[in-house]
């Protein structure tokens, strides 16, 4: 029904959706923290949506995401295809509101950045921690951040956070000790491909067993096998 909703009949329906319940703000923050994304649209009174993506074989994870926001949504997840045919992803974003304001004010930045020509300097949002994150990582919202970008090896767990500054990622790490008593190191992670250079965070042998513990209950059937 609400598919089809545009102009006065779209705000009107979306004056009426309700404030996030818990497991929604877990599941902003935690992936936030990993590959989601807030758009902020180029209309006067611009608004936020917050845009979901995945790997094409993560359909399950993207589905259950969408049905917790099916409300905030107009439209279902969908697979990108480039012309070539090449399944490239399989996303959905939801509506802009401004419900996604707090969230966009916490998780991103303007930077100003200088063009090498020109010497004009444009502006950028550019996605960081908040200084607050502490107080809203828990079990499930972790469990979500490490469902979206995170993955195991032979002795502990990964958190991919080369997209933050390493600022960032002493955050992280600080907050990931306070709230669950995890041993973290940041590591450097350099791209040769891109030339692009990075941190991540790694979660040690000493913390694995207490990690496993702390968001199995919330791992999806379909990405347990980033756990065992």
């Amino acid at each position: 029904m609400k598919r089809h909703l545009k102009g006065l009949a779209l705000k009107q329906y979306k004056a009426t959706l309700p404030k996030f319940n818990q497991r929604q703000k877990n599941i902003i923050v935690g992936t936030l923290l990993g590959d989601s994304t807030l758009l902020k649209s180029k209309a006067i009174k611009s608004l936020y949506s917050l845009k979901f993506e995945q790997q094409a074989k993560n359909k399950d994870y993207l589905d259950s995401i969408y049905n917790e926001f099916i409300d905030w949504s107009g439209s279902p997840p969908k697979f990108y295809i480039k012309e070539c045919g090449f399944i490239k992803s399989y996303w959905f974003k939801t509506y802009g509101h401004r419900a996604f304001d707090f969230y966009a004010n916490q998780f991103y930045a303007i930077n100003d950045e200088t063009k090498d020509k020109t010497r004009d300097k444009t502006k950028k949002r550019k996605k960081v921690v908040p200084k607050l994150i502490h107080r809203w990582l828990n079990e499930e919202s972790l469990a979500y951040w490490y469902m979206d970008d995170g993955n195991k090896d032979k002795y502990g767990y990964v958190l991919n956070t080369q997209g933050f500054s390493l600022r960032d990622n002493e955050r992280l790490a600080d907050a990931l000790g306070k709230c669950f008593k995890f041993e973290v190191n940041i590591h450097k992670d350099n791209n040769y491909q891109t030339g692009k250079r990075g941190h991540r965070l790694y979660i040690t042998a000493r913390s694995r067993d207490n990690f496993t513990k702390v968001v199995k209950d919330y791992i999806l059937p379909s990405f347990k096998y980033k756990l065992f």
